[in-house]
């Protein structure tokens, strides 16, 4: 009884190591490409590859090469928040606008703009929804960083109130997804 017992447990361990095993045979990854306004961004790729590729994307791409080191670690898995070129023209007459050529307040953003882990827009929208209507990211900068749901658009809140729409969302890069909005937001 005994013998018939270590034997069923030993093909049971058998049988299962080689399923477990065979789930891992496999070591391709796939690629998973998105296409937005014409450009096409790629899993294979890092986020400055996707972007210094991307028209209408040089002054975030240039940011991020400048400050790569101190901003997005090697193997750092992350959710990063894009603008377009469109979202740093700012009225130069305005004395109230930031100074977006220090180097000091572009680490300082794009720094805010990431969040730890891989955040698609459906765990942004069940967040917010759990929460009242905003959540509360916290960023690799330390800061915090509201989400809400309007209708059925995700809009991104700093500290001063400013707000950014998601444009578009769930891109990815090899470290992680990144989505696109609007407007530029800025730390505390």
């Amino acid at each position: 009884m005994r013998l018939r017992n270590l034997l069923a447990l030993a093909l049971i361990v058998c049988t299962t190591s080689s399923l477990i095993a065979q789930k891992y045979k496999t070591t391709d990854s796939s690629v998973v490409k998105r296409t937005y306004n014409g450009i096409e961004f790629s899993s294979d790729k890092s986020l400055f590859e996707n972007l210094s590729e991307a028209p209408g994307f040089t002054v975030y791409s240039s940011m991020l090469e400048t400050h790569s080191e101190a901003v997005l670690q090697e193997g750092f898995m992350g959710t990063v928040f894009v603008m377009p070129d469109t979202a740093f023209d700012t009225d130069s007459e305005d004395p109230e606008a930031p100074n977006l050529s220090d180097p000091s307040l572009q680490k300082k953003i794009l720094q805010f703009l990431i969040v730890p882990g891989r955040v698609d827009a459906h765990a942004l929208k069940k967040a917010a929804s759990k929460g009242g209507g905003i959540a509360r990211l916290s960023t690799v900068s330390g800061s915090t960083l509201q989400v809400k749901l309007q209708g059925d658009q995700i809009v991104l809140l700093d500290s001063k109130g400013n707000s950014s729409q998601l444009i578009a969302t769930d891109l990815y890069h090899r470290e992680g997804f990144f989505h696109i909005a609007d407007a530029i937001l800025l730390p505390e």
